[in-house]
This record gives C-alpha cells, sequence and structure tokens, in this order.
C-alpha cells in the first residue's frame, strides 16, 4: 500500500520514503514525476534529504564573480616559480626571501619580525592551501596560533573564492563570533581578511606547482589584517585528468581574465 500510493503522488516537493524492514537500504520508485528513493532507516532517509537541502540553498545563492586584481604579477610569479624548480627539480620549500617576493606579487605583504613584536590586539587566523589530487586547490581558513593544531577549528573551499565564498569559509568556523566582536570585544577587519583569502585564492589558481602555503598567523585586526609568518612548497606540475578539471571549473561561474 505504501508503494502504491507513492508511485501515485504527483509533487513537485522534493520527497523520501521510509519503507521498515525492506531487504535493500535504499532503492529507487517510481513515481508520476521521477523516481523517489526509499530507505529501510527513517535516519538515512532525513540525513538524504538535509544534504539535499543544503545543496538547493547552494545553488540558488547568488554566484558572485571571482574578482580580479589588477596589482596582481602573476606573470612574475611564474617565472619566479619556474626559476625555483629550475635549480631545484624535485621542488621543495621556497627560501624566506622568495615567500615574501611571492607574496608581494599577490599584494599580500608580509611584516618584519621588528614590526610584528609592536603588534597588540587581534585575532590570529590560519590561512592557507592544500592540494587535492582529485579536484586542485583547497583554500584553507580556521583559527591561526598555537591553538590551530589543538582546537582544529578549520574549515576548506575550492580555489578559486568569489566573495560570497571566502565570508562563508570566514562564518563556518566555530570561533567566527571571535572575529565579529565576541562579548563587546572590537570586530575584526572582515572586509581585508576577505581580501587576504581571495588573493591566496587567485595564487592557488595561477600557479598548480604551489602545493602547500601556510600564512600563520594572520592577525585579524579592527583596522586590516597582518600576516605575520608564511611558508610554502612548490612541487612540479604533474598532469591532470582533464575531465576532473572540466568537472571543478563548472562548480562556479569564472569570470576574472586569465
Amino acid at each position: 500500500i505504501q508503494e502504491a500510493a507513492i508511485e501515485r503522488r504527483q509533487s513537485p516537493i522534493t520527497l523520501t520514503a521510509v519503507i521498515l524492514n525492506q531487504t535493500e537500504a535504499v532503492r529507487l520508485l517510481d513515481a508520476k514525476n521521477g523516481q523517489v528513493p526509499a530507505y529501510g532507516y527513517p535516519e538515512a532517509a532525513a540525513g538524504a534529504l538535509a544534504r539535499a537541502a543544503r545543496y538547493g540553498e547552494w545553488r540558488s545563492a547568488p554566484h558572485t564573480p571571482v574578482p580580479g586584481f589588477s596589482d596582481v604579477d602573476a606573470a612574475g610569479a611564474r617565472a619566479m616559480i619556474r626559476g625555483f624548480l629550475a635549480h631545484a627539480p624535485d621542488g621543495g620549500w621556497l627560501p624566506p626571501a622568495d615567500v615574501t617576493a611571492l607574496l608581494r606579487l599577490y599584494g599580500i605583504p608580509l611584516v618584519s619580525e621588528t614590526e610584528a613584536r609592536t603588534i597588540t590586539g587581534g585575532t590570529e587566523v590560519i590561512i592557507g592551501v592544500q592540494d587535492d589530487q582529485m579536484f586542485g586547490p583547497l583554500v584553507v581558513f580556521g583559527l591561526g596560533g598555537v591553538a590551530t593544531e589543538v582546537l582544529a577549528d578549520h574549515a576548506a573551499r575550492l580555489a578559486p573564492l568569489t566573495e560570497t565564498d571566502a565570508d562563508t569559509l570566514i562564518n563556518s568556523i566555530r570561533s567566527a563570533p571571535l572575529l565579529h566582536g565576541h562579548r563587546g570585544s572590537a570586530a575584526a577587519d572582515i572586509p581585508a581578511l576577505r581580501d587576504v583569502l581571495m588573493r591566496v585564492s587567485r595564487l592557488a589558481d595561477d600557479l598548480p606547482e604551489v602545493t602547500e602555503l601556510d600564512l600563520n598567523p594572520v592577525i585579524a585586526r579592527q583596522l586590516g589584517a597582518v600576516t605575520v609568518d608564511a611558508r610554502i612548497r612548490v612541487t612540479p606540475q604533474v598532469p591532470q585528468d582533464p575531465f576532473l578539471r572540466r568537472l571543478r571549473l563548472t562548480c562556479r561561474p569564472r569570470s576574472r581574465p586569465d
């Protein structure tokens, strides 16, 4: 009777069914306007609906364009990476002077040790890049400093980031209230933090040889975001499956010039 009712149902609303004691964990039932997944347990059906709802929210959210940065020198950065790999064919960690120079090409200045000692206040966060072998670079954001390894409060999204992606990333960590002025404390400069995230995203998208990047800490202050320390690892580029690359590029619109 249950199956017959589902098969007769015609509704535009996303639907899942629960049929207890069925042998399969999930199976598809034919309905008038498509197929309905039938689960053997209510928990599985609820989880599937939750994922569908999150996906629907993502699809309906406004997709802002990937920003362009007129001050970025991508050609100079590529030349620097090629020069490093010419002397270190197996790759490795860039020397500190090269790290500073590469970040400067993307408008991400590092403060000196002397300047770093004078900085007071603010919230320490980490911004980084990790290479995913299947989908490409992931931009990582989370609580920084010593606490980053203890609390593991971080999140990641695929590059390239839009402004919406960057804001979502900032607000997705558990300690996000610290950045918005928790219990009367000064709120961090979110636009400045967003700018650093998108510049790191641009670097990762331009330079696939950068397989690991850590800005730790970045001090999110009331005015500005200050990068105190950084390290960058470079490895020779490995050709990727073009179908995977195509799948990644169709996940969001790209409108910045190459």
